[in-house]
């Protein structure tokens, strides 16, 4: 049987309307072998379901998320529990405020059908060279940054990389590896920082200190994000948001940006 590629994402009843303009702009562009939308604690109307279609609406309860995020965000792999999936399928979880702005490239595709255990794709945050002690800083650190590298020990957080971790594709398997140490960690992280964005900090932890775990880059003209502020190359067109003249696969947080 051949694996699966699977679009999924998750929201609550009020985040749906912003959630919507991203299920329809998949609906016109996506062709993912699945396309799943997690409701936590309500199910959209019929009628809303049939004109989102082909996304499958699958009702699930927040109590029931695994080492739950203040915001309900389940992107360190407490989806799985949601999700009737092989260990070998792949999953491309993401944010709801985002853009699908064109079809998926073949060579686009040709990556999700060949990652392996252990392959994280996923993208830049801040930049490339963005630590997870610089990124420490922006998150209402709760306690002096300079103490930090004491508290976590498992990997030197002045060189290991921070990731946006809005968009993140792997297997199933995998994410089950990173959920293993997101969930025996986020205690001591909640205790850290303030700001949400420590989640997806934590999750760049493991992938720094899990030595079965590795990064596999994801290109600007996949997932561009304004998350720190529109990047260097990113443009508005009138119909799409561009990096340097191409037309970005998923457009993440710009919808401030069209200059």
């Amino acid at each position: 049987m051949s694996r699966k590629i699977v679009l999924a994402t998750g929201f609550d009843q009020p985040y749906f309307p912003k959630a919507r303009p991203y299920l329809e702009s998949v609906a016109l562009h996506g062709r993912f072998d699945q396309c799943v939308a997690i409701c936590l604690d309500f199910l959209p109307s019929p009628e809303d379901q049939e004109a989102l279609a082909p996304w499958c609406f699958t009702q699930a309860a927040s109590k029931d998320i695994v080492a739950p995020h203040s915001n309900k965000c389940m992107q360190h792999g407490a989806f799985l529990v949601f999700l009737d999936l092989n260990a070998d399928d792949v999953v491309l979880f993401t944010d709801s405020d985002i853009r699908m702005q064109r079809q998926m490239w073949a060579e686009e595709w040709k990556v999700l059908q060949g990652l392996k255990y252990g392959e994280v794709w996923v993208g830049e945050n801040k930049d490339k060279n963005e630590t997870l002690l610089e990124e420490a800083s922006y998150l209402r650190p709760i306690v002096p940054v300079h103490n930090l590298p004491a508290a976590f020990t498992e990997t030197n957080i002045s060189q290991a990389l921070c990731y946006n971790t809005g968009i993140v594709a792997a297997t199933v398997q995998t994410y089950a590896a990173i959920l293993e140490d997101y969930a025996r960690l986020i205690g001591s992280v909640d205790c850290m920082f303030e700001h949400y964005a420590r989640q997806q900090w934590l999750i760049s932890y493991v992938l720094a200190f899990r030595g079965d775990l590795w990064v596999r880059n994801m290109p600007q003209t996949f997932h561009l994000h304004g998350c720190h502020g529109p990047k260097p190359g990113t443009n508005w067109n009138g119909l799409a948001h561009t990096y340097h003249g191409v037309d970005v696969l998923f457009a993440h947080n710009l919808d401030y940006f069209k200059n």
